[in-house]
């Protein structure tokens, strides 16, 4: 069995914290949501997590009215294309594509 780092709870609560300390010093706050991963990567992560830490996040970002940049969603149909193989980290093509994801969320927020 792998141990789990960070319950969902603890993890739920110090977004929450975060997120109060961010929003109070008046900037935009914009979460982006963790990226897959594949089976089979080390240090051990199982895939299926990645979904439900990101559903904790965007619950407590709602509940913020914090803006969401769902980088997970963009990903899902691209990993082949754009993640190094059994890694959680992105080849060239990736990284470009989630530079350019990143980038469209905050101007987006900035002109909002």
């Amino acid at each position: 069995m792998i141990p789990v780092v960070i319950s969902l709870e603890k993890y739920r609560e110090g977004l929450e914290k975060i997120v109060i300390r961010l929003k109070a010093t008046g900037a935009k706050v914009i979460f982006a949501t963790t990226t897959p991963y594949p089976d089979g990567v080390y240090p051990c992560r199982i895939p299926e997590d990645a979904v439900k830490y990101n559903q904790v996040a965007i619950e407590v970002m709602k509940k913020h009215d914090v803006a969401i940049n769902d980088l997970y969603t963009a990903c899902l149909p691209n990993l082949k294309e754009w993640q190094q193989n059994k890694n959680v980290h992105f080849n060239e093509v990736g990284k470009q594509k989630l530079a350019e994801l990143v980038a469209e969320s905050i101007k987006t927020e900035i002109m909002h």
